[in-house]
């Protein structure tokens, strides 16, 4: 005899959510304020825990941490103690799981400066952490971000400096250029006119090129940074320069 059914699911009424990027509110203003506090390397690295977390509710991999911010282990951690000691985070490690809780976004005592405009809300879309962030570096993502907080309605930021954007970003006025150019390769600003104003924009569409670096990138096969990718070109050159030399030592 066949065995009835032995529970009732009832279908409930469902409705697909709102369609959209996954975007973090952050008030820029007030994250480099804070970042001179506290750095700006652990700085970035809460927003773009923040950025993983929300695409990743269930756990963000440290790996996914040191890809997209070019950094190494120590590194993550280290700047996770910063955090903590600033009263904005607080982490526990247990086993190899470790369990992060941000505790404020600003830390106490935020001074703000005149290069800063704290209140106003910007929606960060998280996808950039996961692209441009690892594409571009975190110095040029810094400088970036920093245009995005003083970008205006018209579409230009205001008027700004080569020493402004250097120190507002944490970076020497060389370094600073060297980022703007950067960014200027990337599609992401452009000159605005003189004055120092700058016309930014989103993120254009990954390349092919682009989409296979990222997707090796986060397979692990290249090293997240840019001196582990130079001791692992070194590794690969060098056996070649001895055995060619060789070659040629014993030829006629």
């Amino acid at each position: 005899m066949r065995e009835l059914p032995s529970y009732i699911r009832i279908a409930r009424p469902a409705q697909e959510g709102p369609l959209g990027p996954a975007a973090l509110a952050v008030d820029l203003g007030g994250f480099f304020a804070t970042a001179r506090e506290v750095g700006f390397d652990p700085a970035l690295l809460l927003l773009t825990l923040r950025a993983l977390m929300l695409r990743s509710p269930l756990g963000v991999p440290v790996r996914d941490l040191q890809w997209t911010l070019g950094a190494e282990r120590r590194e993550v951690f280290r700047w996770l103690g910063f955090l903590e000691d600033a009263g904005l985070a607080t982490w526990q490690a247990r086993g190899n799981a470790v369990t992060v809780e941000v505790d404020a976004t600003e830390a106490e005592r935020t001074l703000f400066g005149p290069d800063d405009e704290p209140g106003v809300i910007h929606r960060v879309p998280t996808r950039w952490f996961l692209r441009t962030l690892p594409l571009v570096g975190r110095k040029a993502f810094l400088v970036y971000l920093y245009l995005r907080s003083r970008e205006r309605a018209s579409g230009l930021t205001a008027p700004l400096t080569l020493g402004t954007v250097a120190r507002a970003s944490g970076q020497s006025p060389r370094a600073a250029a060297r980022a703007l150019r950067r960014l200027r390769r990337a599609g992401l600003c452009a000159d605005g006119g003189g004055h120092g104003r700058f016309v930014l924009t989103d993120p254009p569409p990954l390349s092919a090129r682009e989409r296979a670096y990222l997707r090796w990138l986060e397979a692990g096969a290249i090293p997240p940074t840019r001196t582990a990718r130079a001791r692992l070109a070194l590794g690969l050159v060098l056996p070649l320069l001895v055995i060619l030399t060789g070659l040629l030592l014993l030829l006629p």
